[in-house]
């Protein structure tokens, strides 16, 4: 195993200046581009790192830190991500906040100096090997939280078996959303004793637009025009041609207002291109002045961080990544808000969600272009339908949240099992 981790690292750490090079092609990919080789500039002192790769990971991690802040009192919060749109969520939330530097000791060494790491936190499937060696060859606690292993990352975690499984035996815990998940993270060497199956913290959310700044936000961009809003949520490119199909194939009364917020924005310009095709109006977030409404059919979302206010005003939600084969991302987002969501058939992301969202007729499938247009009928006829939909989804949502005090219960009994033992005795 050794001897494989020690390739590895020559390899990362070898190929990493050329993989820095191709974010330098990306205005985007130049942001903060010294810390993804390990320039920090950390101060020193005692952390507890989490680390998510991207916003959505984050979103579910970030509510550990008030439990993390209150367990561990003399650490700071170190939050890492591998994309600017995750750094962006978290500064204002971690103490230091940083791009996680390529799996190589020698770029993780310029990055942590002599700081000293008490536990690492992670999201999902961010298994880095070399960095959970090294954390563990320091004694420093590594728990997956939210884990999710998909088909793909199992074939390829079983087969380097011999290089993974050491690695995946050496977590202090393996929190994960689905029972298939559980089934393959023990098959890849993580101990039943060590694994445990929740539901996933990013849906203990809570609303954070009212009802009244949506309401605002809405007469803002439409005065008094009685225009329905569809918000597409998360988009990746090729999925806006649905819609954009389906808003020119319909009538001009039930054309609603589209709003595409693109899942990342260094792809702007190939929703652009694809309006520009069509011959759609569109207008840009951001080029809009204060207070002027929108006239225009399409409007794009070019800001980070503000998905939740065009979920809030939304008449109808897509889910996006799910058009596409992506595999979708959160579906209860616009749950808090009542908002009915449809999605397509790539949700093999979600697939756990998806399977009770259809059981309990919480949601729209779209499988054909012509559903497309059919949900905008039924959207300006305001069909009871879509409400009935919209209400069973926030009920849903409802029954899924209450994963993070869980989570932390199960992280309490596994970082402080002294203190547990010692509870359980004075209850005797």
């Amino acid at each position: 195993m050794k001897s494989l981790l020690r390739l590895y690292e020559v390899v990362t750490t070898c190929i990493a200046p050329f993989v820095g090079l191709l974010f330098l092609l990306h205005p985007r990919g130049r942001s903060r581009w010294l810390e993804r080789f390990g320039v920090w500039r950390l101060p020193k002192g005692k952390y507890v790192w989490i680390h998510g790769a991207s916003a959505g990971e984050l979103n579910g991690l970030l509510r550990l830190v008030p439990w993390i802040r209150k367990q561990y009192p003399d650490c700071k919060v170190l939050i890492t991500s591998f994309s600017i749109a995750g750094v962006s969520l978290a500064k204002a939330i971690g103490d230091e906040v940083r791009l996680i530097p390529y799996d190589s000791p020698v770029y993780r060494r310029i990055a942590l100096g002599s700081s000293h790491i008490r536990l690492f936190l992670f999201g999902e499937t961010e298994i880095w090997p070399s960095l959970i060696a090294s954390l563990q060859e320091a004694s420093v606690p590594c728990c997956l939280v939210n884990g999710r292993i998909e088909e793909k990352s199992y074939a390829l975690y079983s087969r380097f078996g011999p290089f993974f499984r050491p690695i995946l035996e050496w977590l202090s815990v393996a929190i994960v959303t689905s029972q298939e998940s559980q089934h393959r993270i023990e098959a890849l060497g993580v101990p039943k004793e060590r694994t445990f199956l929740t539901g996933n913290t990013k849906y203990d959310c809570l609303p954070k637009v009212t009802e009244l700044e949506s309401r605002s936000l809405r007469r803002l961009l439409l005065g008094e025009e009685g225009r329905r809003v569809v918000t597409l949520g998360s988009a990746h490119p090729g999925e806006e041609e649905w819609w954009i199909e389906a808003l020119r194939q319909v009538k001009d009364d039930v054309k609603p207002l589209l709003i595409i917020a693109p899942r990342h924005l260094e792809k702007l310009q190939l929703f652009r291109s694809a309006l520009d095709r069509s011959a759609l109006s569109y207008s840009l977030l951001s080029e809009i002045p204060e207070g002027t409404r929108v006239s225009s059919q399409v409007l794009i979302v070019d800001s980070f961080g503000v998905l939740e206010q065009y979920y809030a005003l939304a008449d109808l939600a897509f889910i996006g990544g799910t058009l596409v084969p992506v595999g979708g991302h959160n579906p209860f987002e616009p749950a808090p808000y009542r908002v009915p969501i449809c999605l397509g058939p790539h949700t093999h992301r979600i697939q756990t969600e998806v399977a009770l969202l259809r059981e309990s007729e919480a949601v729209l499938p779209i499988r054909e272009k012509q559903e497309v247009i059919e949900l905008l009928h039924k959207l300006q006829k305001h069909d009871a339908v879509l409400q009935s939909r919209a209400e069973r989804l926030f009920q849903l949502w409802q029954g899924f949240r209450g994963a993070t005090e869980e989570v932390e219960q199960i992280l309490h009994r596994a970082l402080f099992p002294f203190e547990e033992m010692a509870n359980s005795r004075s209850a005797l």
